[in-house]
């Protein structure tokens, strides 16, 4: 039967064969450097790990190898030190004062002397010194807030009523614009209301109710008076439907038909004796010719006009064809009307 093995420990000697490494850090100051293990390398498991020092109080402190860089140990005085070699010196080791990698530019200063003028370069003449004006505001981004003036007529403390504004003349409708009449409208007035267009090959229709329910000028208007060249009964018409109902504020603007309408029912109504009384002998003879005219013209109903009797239309003395209106420059509601034969 064979026995328990039991390690023995080969027998410690005061040489050590470790060698410390030349290229750890400066300890040629100090006996025992801190970057070396225990000297005891096989420790007995009877001693303890945490035996403060590590190393073994029968084992001798073995001197370190000296420091390969002289001018390392040359203040420290050690006696494993190299004696210390100075080496010379070179251009690039002068002094050289510190320059900052960014420097503030410098003012101009006018405090130096003239330049001396050798005659070889020209220098030009000092100037006066000038004040140069900060960064405040000339980058910034923004606006520089001033109070606008004020205008010269402005009173504080008083009502500035608004300046008056430009009267616009309406404009005419197309179908009533008699400075360039249009010639592909139809308007007799001495039959019955009935405008017409002209469409092409002699071929006319009657004006739409779309047609005839548009604004006769632009921008509306709500008031219009109409005269003519001639003395005419009754006349100048007045056109504002606001004074039937003043109450009324929906009233519509006055609409191409309106126009068109009223002046022919106004030019179709009989006249009285007090104007057929007024006119001289000269205008009745004029007049009577006009009728005379009207009548045979419409043909077959010739003896029913006659009967009518004289209109207002006569005093046209045979103008009957509609041309359209021109303003009269009294007001921007004040229009004659122009009629040809």
């Amino acid at each position: 039967m064979s026995s328990n093995y039991r390690y023995v420990p080969p027998p410690r000697n005061n040489t050590v064969d470790y060698h410390n490494s030349p290229y750890l850090g400066p300890y040629m100051a100090q006996t025992n450097s801190p970057f070396v293990p225990p000297m005891v390398l096989n420790a007995s498991p009877c001693v303890s790990p945490y035996t403060t020092p590590y190393t073994s109080p029968a084992a001798a402190n073995v001197p370190l190898p000296p420091s390969p860089n002289p001018s390392a140990a040359s203040h420290l005085h050690s006696p494993y030190a190299a004696p210390f070699v100075p080496f010379p010196a070179s251009a690039d080791s002068a002094y050289k004062p510190y320059i900052p990698a960014y420097q503030r530019e410098r003012r101009v200063s006018w405090n130096g002397p003239e330049p001396h003028a050798d005659g070889t370069w020209t220098y030009p003449p000092r100037q006066p010194p000038v004040r140069q004006r900060t960064r405040s505001y000339n980058d910034s981004p923004y606006t520089i807030y001033t109070t606008p003036p004020s205008p010269v007529h402005y009173v504080p403390y008083t009502y500035n009523s608004a300046p008056p504004q430009a009267t616009v003349e309406p404009a005419l409708h197309p179908y009533l614009h008699g400075s360039v009449p249009r010639g592909d409208i139809i308007f007799d007035l001495a039959g019955p209301f009935q405008p017409m267009k002209l469409v092409g090959n002699n071929q006319v229709l009657p004006l739409t109710l779309d047609e005839l329910g548009q604004n006769a000028t632009h921008p509306p208007t709500y008031a219009m008076t109409i005269s003519c060249d001639r003395s005419v009964p009754e006349w100048p018409l007045h056109l504002d439907f606001r004074t039937n109902n003043p109450h009324n504020a929906s009233v519509p603007p006055i609409k191409l038909g309106d126009v068109l309408s009223i002046i022919h029912s106004s030019l179709n109504k009989r006249i009285s004796q007090y104007d057929w009384a007024t006119l001289d002998s000269k205008q009745e003879y004029l007049v009577s010719q006009a009728y005379t005219k009207r009548c045979k013209r419409l043909g077959p109903g010739e003896l029913a006009y006659r009967t009518q009797g004289v209109k207002q239309l006569d005093f046209l003395l045979g103008k009957t064809k509609f041309r359209g209106l021109v303003p009269t420059g009294d007001s921007i509601e004040s229009f004659m009307i122009v009629v040809s034969d």
